[in-house]
């Protein structure tokens, strides 16, 4: 039996498993393709500089300073029939003594289409833009050992940097409902303080949120139920965004929802009550609890994206498919 990855606790593998080598949607090829140095990479280089400049504005007139964003987050897209070096675009830092920080994350990645080439939405720190814009000065100005522009399998397949918009964190099926509320499925990076932040700019804008969280290791998800204009400021925000996705059903009150959580799956996961701050910094990271919210823990639970199952009321609960 292939040994428990305590990283991945809300995965269960029961039976016989294989590998199998990862392949990205959408096809095209990875191989830098062939383009002219220097027009290429000022044209990159200015649309960087207008993208990053009109995303700093858009943060401006957020108008929520206690929300302030400590960095942008740009969509960039593939030529046609290529792929991006996504590797390229998650950057952290080395040091050794102190917690690594982030330089530039990817938060998600669309497929191309037909109609539209891959697409990534990529958060850069506002303390590391510098060293984002020298990837394509590099590219403009220094070679490789071999000869070849720096950094040119990322570069060289870029078509467009532009300016990130809610509708491009949008993951689900179809164009999101513009009209009306309704409630969001929120996916966040997994910073600290990623639910707090969520909470608060639901608190700021008037918004309802269940108080039940759900954790997904590279990912938290928290439903928010507002209009689709109350959510265009987010990616500007410090609400550390990743994805957006459709809630499929109306939820209940958040209370029935942690009561239907825990009888679902009550041999298998712990609800955290409200901890104090002693209590939080004695919890596993992977159980940690942020005050004023309830965790569920799915260690033991067979869960995924798609077998986050509703009851008849439409609360989120887990489906328990390990006895």
């Amino acid at each position: 039996m292939p040994e428990r990855d305590d990283r991945l606790p809300h995965l269960l593998v029961l039976g016989r498993v294989e590998s199998e080598g990862f392949r990205r949607q959408g096809g095209g090829s990875s191989e830098p393709r062939e383009v002219d140095r220097r027009a290429h990479g000022e044209r990159l280089r200015v649309e960087l500089d207008e993208t990053l400049h009109q995303q700093d504005m858009q943060r401006e007139q957020s108008g929520l300073e206690e929300l302030r964003a400590q960095g942008v987050v740009i969509t960039i897209e593939s030529a046609t029939r290529y792929l991006l070096k996504i590797d390229a675009l998650e950057r952290r830092s080395r040091h050794t003594k102190t917690p690594k920080r982030p330089k530039w994350l990817l938060l998600s990645v669309v497929p191309a289409t037909d109609e539209s080439p891959e697409r990534a939405q990529v958060w850069v720190s506002d303390d590391y833009r510098g060293e984002f814009l020298r990837v394509f000065e590099n590219f403009l100005e220094r070679d490789t050992p071999t000869g070849k522009p720096r950094n040119r399998e990322l570069v060289a397949n870029i078509a467009r940097i532009r300016a990130t918009t809610l509708r491009d964190l949008w993951q689900s099926a179809n164009e999101p409902p513009t009209s009306g509320e309704h409630w969001w499925e929120i996916w966040l990076r997994p910073d600290d303080d990623a639910i707090e932040k969520a909470q608060r700019f639901a608190e700021s804008a008037g918004l309802r949120i269940v108080p039940s969280v759900l954790r997904l290791g590279i990912r938290h998800v928290v439903w928010l139920r507002a209009r689709w204009d109350d959510l265009l400021v987010l990616p500007f925000t410090s609400v550390p965004t990743a994805e957006l996705r459709r809630s499929t059903r109306s939820l209940a009150a958040p209370t029935s929802a942690a009561r239907q959580a825990e009888s679902s799956c009550s041999a298998h996961h712990k609800l955290m009550p409200r901890a104090s701050s002693s209590s939080q910094r004695a919890t596993s990271k992977r159980m940690r609890a942020t005050t004023g919210v309830t965790v569920i823990s799915l260690q033991g639970c067979t869960i995924t994206r798609e077998t986050l199952c509703r009851s008849g009321t439409g609360s989120p609960h887990l489906r328990n498919e390990t006895t």
